[in-house]
């Protein structure tokens, strides 16, 4: 049986939440003997009806494309159907007027499996699509280099980011709380572009951009700060750099917008235990579920 991976963006080329993840799991699949493919928008590719088809962010398919798909489909998207990313709560038209129902409700209705990154990312396509997105799993994002987060045992002091000039992951918020908060010092990393284009903000001065930070560095960066910050004023599927800067020691400022934290953080080693064993637990329910 084929498996056809469906993402906008070629995730072996393109290193964002959403590719990591998918690298991740679509990686695992092969460990374990699955015959699996990637298409992109920009790939042809013929499917059968005995095939299976992994949706994943599918922004960039034609609504025709994915309607008119003849497999055996499955949804793991990790984008939001709203392209405002749904502010909770929903409003009245959110059920009144909104012109993404139709498409979505179909799509998750037509799937056999419909997989979300975090209780919240479930409840919240649970109160606008009711039983479309049933049956349903839960999985986090994937992560291939869990141990590269631990805590250092070092001195810490002030508060990091790494997303917080981005409008999307609560860069207003962020500064409402530095300035409210002057006492406070906030190291921003991350990327200063969106889209191509230079983002030109005014950080108030307790709030450092530091530029971005390599991977092989993060964990460094996390164990410099006692607090990690992120207050999205809309939801997040599940925001993996809150579980990086958790692994690294850190203690988080959140809210409820946090999908990451709608998991239970009890501890460290269960959240790493969880993040090291999600892609074989991801696997194993795709093979019981669709008898792969």
């Amino acid at each position: 049986m084929k498996i056809v991976w469906a993402q906008d963006l070629n995730f072996f080329r393109y290193d964002g939440g959403a590719e990591r993840t998918d690298r991740t799991y679509f990686r695992e699949g092969l460990k374990r003997g699955h015959d699996l493919r990637l298409v992109t928008p920009e790939m042809q590719s013929v499917l059968e009806k005995d095939d299976i088809i992994i949706l994943s962010n599918i922004r960039g398919f034609s609504r025709e494309q994915v309607l008119g798909i003849p497999s055996r489909a499955v949804t793991f998207t990790h984008d939001w159907w709203c392209k405002y990313r749904l502010y909770i709560p929903l409003s009245v038209k959110c059920f009144s007027d909104c012109p993404e129902y139709s498409y979505w409700s179909k799509v998750y209705e037509k799937a056999e499996l419909n997989i979300f990154l975090s209780p919240l990312h479930y409840a919240i396509h649970k109160e606008r699509f009711g039983e479309a997105v049933e049956p349903h799993f839960l999985t986090p994002s994937g992560f291939d280099n869990v141990d590269a987060f631990f805590d250092t045992m070092k001195e810490r002091k002030d508060y990091c980011n790494v997303n917080g000039l981005l409008p999307f992951k609560g860069r207003e918020p962020l500064i409402k709380f530095a300035k409210e908060n002057p006492d406070v010092q906030i190291d921003v990393g991350g990327s200063s572009t969106e889209n191509g284009r230079k983002l030109d903000v005014d950080l108030p001065e307790n709030m450092k951009y530091v530029g971005p930070i390599p991977e092989s560095q993060l964990n460094e960066f996390y164990n410099k700060h006692e607090f990690y910050i992120e207050l999205p004023d809309t939801p997040q599927p599940y925001n993996r750099t809150v579980a990086e800067a958790y692994l690294s020691g850190c203690k988080i400022k959140g809210n409820a917008l946090l999908g990451a934290l709608s998991w239970e953080f009890t501890d460290r080693e269960s959240v790493r235990k969880h993040l090291r064993e999600s892609p074989r637990v991801f696997w194993e329910t795709l093979e019981r579920e669709l008898k792969l």
